[in-house]
C-alpha cells in the first residue's frame, strides 16, 4: 500500500478538517508528522508540516474533492 502526500498544513486542526472530508467521501487517509507538531509545535516548519496522505488509487478524487472545497 503505498501512501501519496496530497497536501499539508502547518496545524493539525487543518489537516483533520480535509482528513474528515475525505474519510466521510471513503478515501482512507493517514496524517504524516500530526502527533510531533502537537507535541512541538514549532517543529511543524522544520518537518513541512502535517502531510495528509491518501492511498495511491485515490489520489486523483482526494485532490478533487479538496478542490470543491470544505
Amino acid at each position: 500500500m503505498n501512501w501519496i502526500t496530497i497536501h499539508t498544513y502547518t496545524y493539525s486542526h487543518e489537516a483533520y478538517i480535509a482528513q474528515t472530508k475525505l474519510e466521510s467521501c471513503g478515501i482512507k487517509t493517514f496524517l504524516q508528522d500530526e502527533l510531533t507538531t502537537q507535541i512541538i509545535p514549532v517543529y511543524s516548519y522544520a518537518m513541512g508540516g502535517v502531510k495528509l496522505q491518501v492511498q495511491e488509487q485515490d489520489v486523483e478524487k482526494a485532490i478533487e474533492i479538496l478542490n470543491e472545497g470544505l
